[in-house]
């Protein structure tokens, strides 16, 4: 790098006037001076331009610069090429082996452009294996880092994609790596982008208090004028709307103000917000209206790997077991991460509901070293546990799994109690001082309302008479076609009716596609 090169900014004002210098460069056709700046901090640069702008100058350069070094020549391809997820893009392969030992990091530049070709199709968990490699290379002490924010740009996405990939705790890691960073004013934003990132575990998974904090901490680290400011915006709306507990259709509005592009390849996020959201106002025509409309839309995603592939699957069984349909919950969860912990929690629910609680228990056994220290997770699954007990009759166990819930730092919270059913909160009340007392906005979460009366659902065979009425069979022709007597269909359309709550076949078939039965 020359010695004639500009100083790299160093505060918000630097990063403006050195965004402003570029831009006037490449107005009036310097495009030499235009590749020098950029070359120089290539991380200001391409957090301070909108990136269609930054594309456009870089293509320019590479077009008509002349002799253009070979570190905008990498850039170029690398900004313009389909992001390679294997390797195989022998342009960039070129470029990155042609300037090799020049002191930039071409290496990560190609470790990040696949990194991200992986990401953008949906395939998080195997770009976390490249972003792995790729932090362990670039994480060096935060007080030390040379690297003009490259340090802390791999930082933020290993932590973005780990999040992605479900690996809460990994991300957690990196997100506090880039909040300790040592402070670059004119980058403030990466760590404004860790921070609410981290929020946003927190409050769907993790501790709401913690998000938060985390929220309150973002307010006092000095916002930049970086594109990536709307993308943090757009989150904290997320995040207060899940956080919101006392007036959900002021939560619903919150989310509904913010575009969906605004979140970009944090969508997964944006749905699992939305779910918390819906999941608050119970059973509702709304909710399923806004599942199917999102299950039905193209989102990047590849089946078994990460929150892309889990989160709408997760409301749709989350649907389902609501309606006390737990075969087509469990039929919806075959296309989820199985290793991603709130896909294993509902598989654990759904044994219970099923009346399998030993099948409960060792799901919920084998998935505590899984949570991760997060707090929503694991009251979860310790009341899973605990319901699980009961049902085996063991109230020594329930007993047990009540004292870990009181264990955990800073007691149970009133809010908290959603994750228990009533049998356990009841036991609970009676038997332990610390419990929370039950209040009328403290009902369990809509799948534990079911339980125990989990008999309550429709049975299979009435589930088979319900299709067969939306086929339009008569009764006769039922009893006919299931060699059973006419009495004995009788029998099971008064069971039908009244679980659905109707009183005729038409209204027991608009019930049922209603609640996603059909």
């Amino acid at each position: 790098m020359s010695n004639m090169s500009p100083a790299s900014p160093s505060t918000i004002e630097g990063a403006a006037a050195y965004i402003a210098a570029i831009e006037k460069a490449f107005n009036s056709g310097d495009l030499q001076k235009v590749s020098t700046l950029i070359e120089h901090d290539f991380v200001t640069a391409w957090f301070g331009l909108l990136p269609s702008r930054f594309i456009e100058i870089v293509n320019t350069i590479r077009r008509d610069g002349g002799d253009v070094s070979p570190f905008i020549q990498f850039v170029a391809a690398f900004m313009t090429s389909p992001f390679p997820s294997t390797d195989g893009n022998t342009e960039l392969e070129d470029l990155a082996i042609s300037v090799e030992g020049r002191g930039y990091p071409y290496d990560s530049f190609l470790s990040y452009a696949r990194t991200l070709g992986l990401r953008v199709q949906g395939r998080s968990v195997e770009a976390l294996e490249i972003a792995d490699e790729l932090v362990a290379v670039n994480r060096v002490a935060s007080l030390f880092d040379s690297t003009m924010g490259w340090t802390l740009f791999t930082t933020v996405q290993h932590g973005v994609t780990a999040m992605l990939a479900g690996d809460f705790a990994a991300a957690l890691t990196s997100f506090t790596s880039a909040r300790m960073h040592a402070t670059i004013p004119s980058l403030g934003f990466f760590v404004r982008d860790a921070c609410v990132k981290s929020a946003m575990i927190e409050a769907l998974y993790g501790d709401p208090e913690r998000a938060r904090g985390l929220l309150r901490e973002l307010d006092h680290t000095p916002r930049t004028a970086s594109w990536v400011e709307d993308g943090t915006d757009a989150l904290r709306t997320l995040i207060e709307a899940a956080l919101e507990i006392s007036d959900s259709y002021a939560a619903l509005e919150k989310i509904d103000d913010i575009p969906l592009n605004a979140v970009g390849e944090m969508w997964p996020f944006y749905i699992a917000c939305l779910q918390r959201v819906m999941m608050r106002h119970g059973d509702n025509p709304e909710g399923n209206a806004r599942y199917q409309h999102y299950e039905g839309l193209p989102f990047p995603k590849v089946e078994r790997q990460g929150v892309t592939a889990s989160v709408l699957p997760l409301w749709g069984a989350y649907i389902s077991i609501v309606h006390g349909n737990l075969d087509t919950a469990r039929e919806r969860l075959e296309t989820a991460d199985p290793n991603f912990s709130p896909v294993k929690l509902t598989l654990a629910l759904i044994e219970l509901l099923h009346g399998r609680p030993r099948e409960a228990l060792d799901i919920a056994s084998e998935l505590r070293p899984g949570i991760g220290g997060l707090r929503s997770l694991e009251l979860q699954r310790l009341g899973l546990v605990a319901a699980a007990q009961l049902q085996l009759g063991s109230v020594d166990g329930c007993r047990s799994a009540i004292k870990s819930v009181l264990s955990i730092s800073g007691g149970l919270r009133s809010y908290e109690v959603v994750w228990f059913p009533e049998p356990v909160r009841e036991l609970a009340e009676k038997e332990f001082k610390e419990w929370p007392k039950s209040t009328s906005t403290t009902s369990p979460a809509p799948g534990f309302r079911m339980f125990p009366a989990y008999q309550n659902r429709l049975t299979d065979r009435e589930l088979e008479i319900l299709r067969d009425l939306a086929k339009g069979l008569t009764r006769e022709e039922i009893a006919k076609a299931d060699f059973v007597s006419i009495n004995t269909v009788k029998g099971h359309l008064r069971g039908l009716y009244r679980k659905l709550g109707v009183t005729s076949r038409n209204a027991a078939v608009i019930e049922g596609e209603r609640r996603g039965l059909l």
